[in-house]
């Protein structure tokens, strides 16, 4: 099962919090919405 996000070290060592595209869809679906 693949997590829905997932978090990436960048080169500098902190952290990026990077969305699967489903859910970031889903999101900017919500978003446009309200």
């Amino acid at each position: 099962m693949v997590p829905s996000f997932y978090a990436e070290v960048n080169s500098s060592g902190t952290f990026n919090l990077r969305l699967d595209e489903e859910l970031h869809k889903g999101i900017c679906d919500l978003a446009s919405k309200s």
